[in-house]
């Protein structure tokens, strides 16, 4: 009787080593994954700093829409000029 309890009682915490096993191996595993995405965010951050100092570069060698209509309205101006003077 105390022979079979026994036996009870060290099957089932091998069986709690076990599982406690796959736990540690589980976190393990989580862990690797957090320090993953944490060095993709990392990345994504670098990634996302570079773009917009891109973004505001080209901003600022842009030229604004009333421009290009008065450079194209001179240019039409030029080419009637031109125009009624060789015919």
């Amino acid at each position: 009787m105390l022979s079979d309890s026994l036996d009870q009682v060290r099957a089932q915490l091998a069986s709690l080593l076990t599982r406690m096993g796959e736990v540690h191996t589980d976190v393990a595993v989580l862990v690797e994954r957090s320090k993953r995405a944490d060095q993709d965010v990392a990345a994504l951050r670098e990634e996302l700093d570079s773009l917009g100092a891109r973004v505001a570069g080209l901003e600022a060698r842009r030229w604004p829409l009333p421009v290009i209509g008065g450079v194209t309205g001179v240019a039409g101006a030029v080419v009637a000029v031109v125009a009624l003077f060789m015919a």
